[in-house]
C-alpha cells in the first residue's frame, strides 16, 4: 500500500511500542512518504528496540521532511533493515544513533540524498551501519558535513560498524 503523509505542522506521538515496532514498520508492498513540516516522536517510548520508522523486508521509506524524534533510551530513530529509503529532508534524532543502516542487501542503494536547493536531513547525534560502510549510502554528488560546514568521513567503531559520532548534515558537495 502506497501512504504520503503531510505532516502539515501536526504532531504525531506515540504512546507505547511494547513490541518495539516503531510508529512506522514498512514491509513488502509498502511505500511510505513524509512531506512537510511537523514532528513524529516516538520518544515517549521505553522499549529499548523502539523506533520511529522501520523500513524492512522489501518496505520503502522516503523522508522529505519534518522532525523526527526516536526513543532515548533506544539507538535509534530510524532503521533500514532490508528495506529502502530515501531520505532527503528532516532532521532526525534518535537515542546513541539517529540512522541505523543493517546492510544485508543495500551495498548499492543510495538512501542518503538531498533536495532540489542542495540540502539533504540532519542527524543530531550521529548515524551507523552495520556491515556496510556509509559512505556507500550517499547519492552521487553528496557528502556528509558537521556542524560547522567540514566534510567528514565514517569511521570503524570497536564493533566493526560504520559510524559518523554528532551532528551529520547531507549536502551536495560545493
Amino acid at each position: 500500500k502506497v501512504v504520503t503523509l503531510n505532516l502539515n505542522g501536526k504532531t504525531l506521538t506515540a504512546k507505547t511500542d511494547t513490541v518495539g515496532d516503531g510508529i512506522f514498520t514498512v514491509v513488502t508492498g509498502g511505500d511510505l512518504t513524509i512531506n512537510g513540516e511537523g514532528t513524529i516522536d516516538s520518544a515517549c517510548q521505553t522499549n529499548d528496540y523502539s523506533m520511529a520508522i522501520w523500513a524492512k523486508e522489501t518496505g520503502k521509506v522516503t523522508i522529505n521532511g519534518g522532525t523526527i524524534y526516536g526513543p532515548e533510551n533506544a539507538s535509534k530513530a530510524i532503521v533500514v533493515h532490508d528495506g529502502s529509503a530515501n531520505i532527503k529532508g528532516g532532521t532526525i534524532q534518535g537515542g546513541m544513533y539517529d540512522l541505523d543502516v543493517y546492510e544485508e542487501n543495500l551495498s548499492s542503494t543510495k538512501i542518503l540524498s538531498f533536495d532540489e536547493n542542495g540540502v539533504g536531513a540532519t542527524f543530531t547525534k550521529g548515524i551507523s551501519s552495520y556491515g556496510g560502510n556509509l559512505s556507500n549510502y550517499l547519492a552521487d554528488g553528496a557528502a556528509f558535513y558537521n556542524e560547522n560546514g567540514e566534510i567528514v568521513q565514517p569511521t570503524v567503531d570497536e564493533l566493526g560498524n560504520s559510524v559518523i559520532v554528532g551532528t551529520v548534515i547531507v549536502k551536495k558537495i560545493q
